[in-house]
């Protein structure tokens, strides 16, 4: 779906229509998030188990702090401490591995 953007333009005859801008996706584009998205699993993939768990409910599985919480039986403060722990573990990989996300 293509959102309407609220620019109007008026034609030489004075008719008013609207310019709705071309959002598809580049290929390019397309194979840039691809590569992204791989790297991005790679390095989920090199964290510990315990990291990596609670990545991937997050991030894969889409539940909030509260669900994993419960779902893991450990407090919500400990999902919060883990997660932004292993959001700085995939930053110190990402520059290690020299790669770009």
């Amino acid at each position: 779906m293509i959102p309407l953007e609220k620019s109007t333009n008026e034609d030489d005859e004075g008719d008013f229509y609207i310019q709705i801008p071309d959002r598809s996706s580049i290929p390019d584009e397309n194979l840039i998030n691809s590569e992204k998205i791989q790297n991005l699993n790679k390095l989920i993939d090199m964290l510990p188990d315990n990291y990596k768990k609670i990545v991937k409910l997050r991030f894969e599985d889409d539940l909030n702090y509260s669900e994993i919480a419960e779902t893991l039986e450990i407090p919500l403060g400990t999902v919060k401490t883990l997660i932004f722990r292993a959001r700085k573990m995939l930053e110190i990989l990402a520059k290690e591995h020299k790669v770009l996300l």
